[in-house]
């Protein structure tokens, strides 16, 4: 998986040295508070990062696109995590991210979320690329309206299947339309 590269982050696959930096990301309540599960414990942590680097080595087409958020400058400090988990039959994704509390209200989050979505569009070949939050989470609904998502609608379908899901916001893009917004000057 190639690494991405912002103004102020690289985003690159995880490598077992982000452990201690992602445990202090999956321990803290206040990131906790609005992700699906309300505690990750340590066996998690090992469990997601042999899944990101196992991800990271798969040939395309790949079901998962987890990124370790670092800051490029002055120490290359691993702050969050960012990433698509592709849907069957392997055109949607869905776009996800987390940052250390730290590093919130900085724009970080959104840098690193716009680009990988632009990553989703742009080298996955991706057809649409949807998020979503709680909605009290508004810092969360302000990141998907930052990077160009649009409300969406959930299906009667998805809220038979999910009914806990059924209060979330959700925010999606068509590549179509990302397309078009990249070429308006």
């Amino acid at each position: 998986m190639d690494p991405i590269l912002t103004a102020r982050l690289l985003l690159r696959a995880f490598v077992p040295a982000d452990f201690d930096a992602l445990r202090a990301l999956d321990a803290d309540p206040e990131v906790l508070r609005y992700r699906s599960r309300a505690v990750i414990t340590p066996d998690d942590t090992r469990a997601f990062l042999a899944q990101a680097q196992a991800a990271a080595a798969e040939a395309p087409p790949r079901s998962q696109y987890p990124f370790a958020v670092v800051l490029r400058l002055p120490d290359e400090r691993l702050v969050g995590q960012c990433g698509l988990t592709v849907l069957p039959p392997g055109r949607d994704a869905f776009l996800w991210y987390a940052l250390c509390r730290d590093y919130w209200g900085q724009g970080y989050t959104s840098e690193a979320a716009r680009a990988v979505l632009d990553y989703g569009f742009e080298r996955a070949g991706l057809q649409r690329i949807f998020a979503e939050c709680h909605p009290d989470n508004l810092a969360s609904a302000r990141v998907m309206q930052k990077i160009g998502l649009r409300p969406e609608t959930h299906t009667p379908e998805e809220d038979a299947r999910y009914p806990e899901r059924r209060e979330f916001f959700r925010y999606g893009l068509h590549a179509v339309d990302w397309r078009a917004a990249r070429a308006r000057p």
